[in-house]
C-alpha cells in the first residue's frame, strides 16, 4: 500500500487534469441551494453548507460501488464520518478563511485535496476523479441537432427540341448568320453554345445566330470570331465546321423587301422611258 501511495504522489503534476473553474461554480450555487440550514440560498456558502452538500455528493459517489472498495471508509477516515467532523476538517485546511462565507478557491483547493488523498489512498484515480466532477457539474453544451438543409427549387426544366429545322440561305458553305426564329432552328437545341459552353436555351432568340452547320451562336461570340479572322487576315470559319466558311449576315425582313420593290419600281420606269423614245 505505501508504495501505491508514493507512486500516485509522485505521479501527480502540473500536467494533472484539472478542476474546472466553471463547474466548482456551478456545485457551489448547488451547495448553497440544497442546503438545509436556516441561511441556505442566500448567495454565500458556509463551511457546515459545503460539508452538508459533500456528504450527498461526492461523500457517496462509490460508497455502494464494489469497483472502488474501501471509499466509504475512507471518506469517513479521512474527510469525516459526519456533517460536523467534515465541516471541521475543511476549516483545518482552511484556517485562515471566513466559516460564514467559503469563498470558490476556498472550494476548489479542497475539493481537489479530496481528491488527492483518495487516490494517494489507492482508492480511485486523480484523474478519473477530477474528469467526472467537471463532467457532472459542467457538462458540454447538448449538440444541437441542426435541421435539415431546405430542399433545393425545382429545376424549370424546358421542353426536350423537336427535329432541327434547317433555314434557308443560312446553313452550307457561305452561309448568312441571321437569327432562328425558334430553337429548333439550331441544331445544337439541346446542347450548348459553342464558345461560352453555357446551355444554349439560356440566351434568348434574339441574341443568337444561325452558324453554316446550323449550329447556333451569340451574336457577340460571332463579332469576336470574325474580329480575330480580319486580325489574322483570313476570313471567319464555323467553329464547328471549319470547312464552312461564315457570310455576312442575313439581310432579311421589311427593309430587303422594299429595296427589292424599289429595283423593280426603277426598271420600270427605265423601260416606259425607252418606249416613248
Amino acid at each position: 500500500m505505501q508504495e501505491n501511495i508514493a507512486f500516485a504522489h509522485e505521479r501527480l503534476g502540473i500536467t494533472t487534469d484539472y478542476l474546472n473553474s466553471d463547474a466548482i461554480a456551478n456545485y457551489m450555487q448547488m451547495a448553497d441551494q440544497s442546503s438545509y440550514t436556516l441561511g441556505g440560498a442566500d448567495g454565500r456558502l458556509s463551511a457546515y453548507e459545503f460539508s452538508e452538500f459533500l456528504h450527498e455528493t461526492i461523500y457517496m459517489w462509490y460508497a455502494n460501488d464494489n469497483s472502488h472498495p474501501g471509499w466509504r471508509e475512507g471518506m469517513q477516515l479521512h474527510i469525516g464520518n459526519s456533517i460536523n467532523r467534515t465541516r471541521d476538517t475543511i476549516m483545518q485546511l482552511l484556517p485562515m478563511s471566513d466559516e460564514s462565507n467559503i469563498l470558490h478557491y476556498d472550494v476548489n483547493y479542497v475539493i481537489g485535496k479530496i481528491f488527492t488523498v483518495m487516490e494517494r489512498l489507492n482508492l480511485a484515480s486523480y484523474d478519473d476523479l477530477i474528469n467526472k466532477f467537471n463532467d457532472s457539474y459542467n457538462p458540454p453544451p447538448p449538440t444541437t441537432q441542426q435541421p435539415p438543409p431546405p430542399p433545393p427549387p425545382p429545376t424549370t426544366q424546358q421542353p426536350p427540341c423537336g427535329d432541327f429545322i434547317p433555314t434557308t440561305g443560312t446553313t452550307g458553305p457561305n452561309g448568312r448568320p441571321r437569327p432562328p426564329r425558334s430553337y429548333n432552328h439550331c441544331r445544337n437545341c439541346d446542347g450548348d453554345e459553342p464558345i461560352s459552353t453555357e446551355q444554349l436555351r439560356t440566351y434568348p432568340l434574339n441574341e443568337l445566330r444561325i452558324l453554316p452547320s446550323g449550329n447556333c451562336i451569340t451574336n457577340d461570340n460571332l463579332q469576336e470570331l470574325r474580329a480575330y479572322a480580319a486580325y489574322q487576315g483570313e476570313r471567319a470559319k464555323d467553329p464547328i465546321n471549319m470547312d464552312d466558311y461564315i457570310g455576312e449576315d442575313y439581310e432579311g425582313g421589311r427593309k430587303s423587301r422594299k429595296a427589292k420593290k424599289s429595283r423593280k419600281a426603277k426598271k420600270s420606269r427605265k423601260a416606259k422611258t425607252s418606249i416613248n423614245k
